[in-house]
């Protein structure tokens, strides 16, 4: 069993309604050694659902990282493309397409 020793992690998260089939939430999180992260997305629905999805975070010892995804899934297919830049600032792209 832990202890609350003031060093457990933090999550929060919210969702929001925003009308015509759009949803929006935010989830913030705290580590046990002072990391953090944050992510905010959205999809919508209908023939195809599109959801983007941004997050970011510092990690325990001070660095920090953020990225993207955005995705479309439709009835024949599903396609994908994020990005994230690290610690170091190294950027990396990707793109993904599926078939079902």
């Amino acid at each position: 069993m832990d202890e609350d020793d003031g060093s457990r992690r933090q999550i929060s998260r919210s969702v929001t309604n925003e009308g015509n089939g759009v949803y929006s939430g935010t989830t913030t999180r705290t580590g046990t050694k002072g990391g953090s992260y944050t992510s905010s997305s959205s999809c919508g629905a209908g023939i195809v659902t599109r959801c983007s999805r941004s997050y970011s975070g510092v990690t325990a010892n001070g660095k920090t990282f953020s990225g993207q995804r955005l995705s479309a899934h439709g009835p024949f297919r599903t396609r994908s493309v994020g990005s994230f830049t690290g610690p170091g600032g190294r950027h990396w792209v990707g793109f993904r397409r599926f078939r079902r």
